[in-house]
């Protein structure tokens, strides 16, 4: 028996390889730069908890949270190049953490 609707989820009817039929909530929302997004839950309780997470997060201004932890070591080393070593350490430092970062970092680990 198909669940009832419920508003703000989408409920998508799944098949397990025996043929056994169930069912997954979905919710769509815009993220912190404006772009669709969809979450999935296995319960209906999830999807809603996760609903008003989205309305308490949009009140405040913090809808950034909902992303944290998504950017990769070479985001983050550019953000931390222009906002910290451009400004605060010597260039020295700077070309010796460059010449690391090029040398043996940035193959390896720049896209985790």
């Amino acid at each position: 028996m198909r669940p009832k609707p419920i508003r703000g989820v989408e409920i998508r009817e799944r098949r397990r390889r025996g043929g056994e039929v169930y069912y997954v909530y979905r919710v769509s929302f815009q993220n912190a730069r404006g772009e669709r997004a969809q979450r999935t839950f296995d319960t209906p309780q999830d999807a809603l908890d996760f609903r008003a997470r989205l309305r308490l997060l949009k009140r405040t201004g913090d809808l950034a949270v909902l992303e944290a932890g998504n950017e990769t070591l070479g985001q983050l080393v550019g953000d931390f190049w222009r906002l910290y070593a451009e400004t605060h350490l010597e260039r020295s430092t700077r070309r010796k953490y460059r010449s690391l970062w090029n040398a043996h970092i940035e193959r390896r680990l720049g896209a985790m």
